[in-house]
């Protein structure tokens, strides 16, 4: 009795166990792999790549760096081997992709990507040689790897133009360059120390104002590579230079980086009679140009007619898009009001406020809009709050004809004409009793002569 108890017991274990692992096998959770058949290549060298499936089904997409031979594939929990060639030098990179992959079971969307890397040893007279597991294959590529030179540093480098600082050293890989602002190119000269290694980045180069990097690359015979930079940095003092409110400006020459406003595109103009580069925007119908002053401040400036006209710096108020433009005093004309420099948002501008303590929170800015026009501002302090400026009676001068002074002169030369007639009138009035009198009186004095 107690062996047929015994004989269930275990059957009913082995069923328990067996439900478990279809139970995780129905619900594995879809994946794939991918793995290489050696860690290191010759150069030019191939060697295979094998991605498998489990749980899986779709495209995938392998890509090479360094090589070749990536391709698009299908899987359905199975695997694909293909071949890859290396490139000369470096490292070689599988990168496989899941392109349109779901888990068999439950559908579910693979995405992701899984990469590999093979090491290239240097080149050798075996080119396109697949490593292998024979011993004595490898046996002679490493004996051939450990007599190859590792030297991959230089023994001289040079410059056409300059100094190179700090001096050479062959340990030192970083060097910069200082150059005058009329040098357009530069020569770099290098040799190995090892008459087996390869230097590569040498030669002739153009050059633009401002910083300019180069890198010269030694190759050692086994494949390990050294890098020298050079920074060639080229004066960017301006050559054209203009005076604008007894200030002396320059125009800046390296205008990589600068942040041109949008709308603006690059065009040329003629500032002191030298051409110059500056931007046009058409939808603002304005020309800026870019200058530095004697403190290398630099900003936009606006161009008219041959000259400045106006600070164009773009800022942000408030989360509004304006341009900071020159204002003066009498740009806004009322009273019990104060001219002076005013800090909204961080930024510095000239602005009016109230004499008044009552009124200290406001204030009143002029600045440029996004379609060029200028508008004013009023800027609680208290709730840090801006809003437009709409009074009738206050705007910039240039932009709102006064007609007083017309009206006063209309009015005066009227009078003078209404006073001329009066005095005419009187003048005529007077003279023609005058002469009606002295009429009758000759018409009554040949009468009585008559009688």
């Amino acid at each position: 009795m107690s062996k047929i108890k015994n004989k269930y017991i275990i059957i009913f274990v082995m069923t328990i166990v067996i439900a478990m692992s279809l139970i995780h096998n129905v619900y594995a959770a879809g994946s794939f792999t991918v793995k290489t058949s050696v860690s290191s290549v010759s150069s030019k060298g191939s060697f295979k790549v094998t991605v498998t499936a489990k749980n899986a089904a779709g495209q995938f997409k392998a890509t090479v760096s360094n090589g070749s031979g990536g391709s698009t594939f299908w899987l359905d929990n199975s695997s694909t081997t293909f071949n890859i060639t290396a490139g000369s030098e470096g490292t070689v990179k599988v990168t496989v992709t899941a392109v349109d992959v779901s888990d068999t079971d439950t559908e579910k969307s693979i995405t992701g990507s899984k990469s590999v890397s093979v090491s290239i040893k240097s080149s050798s007279k075996n080119t396109n040689t697949q490593t292998d597991t024979n011993k004595n294959t490898n046996t002679n590529t490493n004996t051939q790897e450990e007599t190859l030179s590792k030297d991959n540093t230089l023994s001289s480098l040079t410059v056409s133009e300059g100094t190179l600082s700090p001096k050479f050293s062959a340990s030192i890989t970083k060097y910069s360059v200082d150059v005058s602002g009329d040098t357009s190119s530069i020569t770099l000269s290098a040799k190995a120390k090892d008459a087996k290694a390869k230097v590569t980045g040498i030669g002739k180069k153009t050059l633009k104002i401002g910083k300019n990097s180069f890198d010269i690359k030694c190759t050692a015979e086994n494949g390990g590579v050294k890098t020298y930079t050079i920074e060639v940095n080229v004066d960017e003092t301006p050559v054209v230079y203009t005076t604008y409110h007894d200030q002396k400006l320059g125009v800046v020459r390296n205008l990589e980086n600068i942040g041109v406003p949008a709308s603006f595109e690059k065009t040329s103009v003629k500032l002191d009679n030298q051409e110059i580069t500056a931007y046009h925007s058409n939808q603002m119908n304005k020309t800026i140009v870019y200058m530095v002053d004697e403190d290398n401040h630099k900003n936009f400036y606006l161009y008219e007619d041959g000259q400045l006209v106006s600070l164009f710096k773009p800022i942000t108020l408030l989360g509004r898009n304006v341009y900071q433009i020159d204002v003066n005093e009498n740009d806004i004309q009322k009273e019990y009001m104060i001219f002076k420099e005013l800090t909204i948002d961080k930024n510095q501008l000239m602005g009016w406020t109230y004499e008044d303590p009552s009124l200290s929170q406001y204030s009143l800015i002029i600045v440029m809009n996004e379609q060029g026009e200028k508008v004013i501002y009023q800027y609680e302090k208290s709730e840090d709050s801006l809003q437009l400026y709409l009074d009738p009676d206050l705007f910039v001068k240039e932009e709102a004809p006064n007609y007083k002074y017309l009206f006063m002169g209309v009015s005066g030369l009227l009078l003078v004409v209404c006073l001329g007639l009066i005095v005419y009138i009187q003048r005529y009035k007077h003279k023609s009793i005058a002469s009606i009198k002295a009429y009758y009186d000759s018409g009554l004095i040949g009468y009585e002569l008559k009688s």
